[in-house]
């Protein structure tokens, strides 16, 4: 199922990246809902418009579900609570988050991207770390 949103937000080029977009919420018990989109590392507008979320992944056995672009993604409890925590009341927030934002099931992209990881982490705005 988690695959369906990467087809429809496909990277056609080699230094497109997705960022997801946190919609914001009132309260932190609200369920996490987020859009994705596309840009390039090399556009000037997307370099300082996202914030790059670091954070330690914990169990991957188990897992929570998020909504993203309409479509069940699921993220690990500690994800889970960092995207709660950091959230917005008033604003959505911009960022790139490794699971959400790399098709985890797609052995190329996987790698493309975790090359990438430099630049994108340089290129955001701001990095936030999570530890839980």
């Amino acid at each position: 199922m988690a695959t369906l949103i990467y087809e429809k937000k496909p990277l056609e080029r080699p230094r497109d990246i997705r960022l997801v977009t946190l919609a914001p919420a009132s309260a932190s018990s609200d369920p996490i809902c987020c859009t994705l989109q596309v840009v390039s590392l090399d556009a000037k507008s997307s370099i300082s418009s996202y914030e790059a979320l670091s954070y330690c992944w914990g169990s991957r056995f188990r897992t929570l579900p998020v909504t993203c672009d309409d479509e069940t993604l699921f993220v690990t409890p500690n994800l889970l609570e960092a995207l709660r925590r950091i959230r917005k009341q008033d604003e959505p927030r911009t960022l790139w988050v490794d699971v959400l934002c790399i098709d985890q099931s797609d052995l190329v992209e996987l790698g493309i991207q975790v090359r990438q990881m430099r630049d994108i982490y340089a290129k955001a705005r701001r990095v936030i770390v999570w530890l839980g």
